[in-house]
């Protein structure tokens, strides 16, 4: 029998499909090992993380957003980057990619405990088995095979005992917005896979990745990591995959 690809491995394909090259335009060596890139796309780059560009390690100081003015001239994206002190000559690098979790709240707290350092699990994109609801379609005439309805999250590394609001936003809320954007943008490359008429979403920030009370707010963390970003309810359809209709083996 040929049986359906589980909800959760079609989502971290998605994920893990995902690449970034991020294109130099322009270095400037501002001494004492700091160097400002002007870029087409800095994607999620986030300060405190580290690039590797040219075989050297750099840690990211800044991050500027590109303006995009109606009707005007537009800026660039500028990453702003510490390390080695001669000039940066590379015309390209690849930015970190996102891990990718899923489980309910207290086991994934459990399994991330384990994981002791930061760089080895955020950023990341995490799916909240105990929100997945599947419906699926038994119609053959219809190519239609399930909807997806699911909560997931794009967090990172965040201060929140040290960050004031506007911080928060735009070290971890801002960039883990980005995060997001690109994962909706490549579930919309994929039409053949993914009806478009019917998907939908809604999203929230959170400085402070936590339990939340009413008239309080975020009181404490949901795990030990201290962490920041958006989080997303989501609706999303699926098409049937032709592999199902193969014959099976004898």
């Amino acid at each position: 029998m040929n049986y359906r690809k589980s909800s959760i491995d079609i989502i971290r394909d998605i994920v893990e499909s995902l690449t970034f090259p991020v294109t130099i335009l322009s270095a400037s060596n501002l001494g004492s090992g700091v160097h400002e890139l002007e870029v087409c796309d800095m994607y999620f780059a986030q300060i405190g993380f580290t690039v590797t560009i040219g075989g050297k390690i750099y840690t990211i100081t800044g991050i500027v957003p590109a303006g995009h003015p109606d009707c005007g001239i537009g800026s660039n994206d500028l990453i702003k980057v510490k390390g080695d002190a001669s000039n940066i000559t590379a015309t390209t690098f690849d930015l970190y990619k996102p891990f990718f979790f899923h489980g309910t709240p207290i086991a994934q707290g459990t399994e991330l405990a384990q994981v002791t350092q930061a760089k080895n699990k955020t950023p990341m994109v995490w799916v909240n088995d105990g929100t997945l609801e599947e419906i699926f379609y038994h119609n053959d005439l219809e190519n239609k095979d399930r909807e997806l309805k699911f909560d997931w999250y794009c967090l990172t590394q965040a201060n929140p005992e040290k960050w004031a609001t506007d911080q928060a936003w735009d070290e971890a809320i801002e960039p883990m917005a980005r995060l997001r954007q690109i994962v909706i943008a490549k579930i919309k490359t994929m039409e053949w896979l993914f009806p478009q008429e019917n998907m939908k979403e809604t999203s929230k920030p959170y400085a402070k990745f936590g339990v939340y009370l009413a008239n309080r707010g975020m009181e404490k963390s949901l795990w030990h990591d201290k962490l920041a970003g958006v989080g997303n309810s989501m609706t999303l359809e699926v098409n049937r995959n032709d592999a199902e209709a193969c014959e099976d083996c004898d």
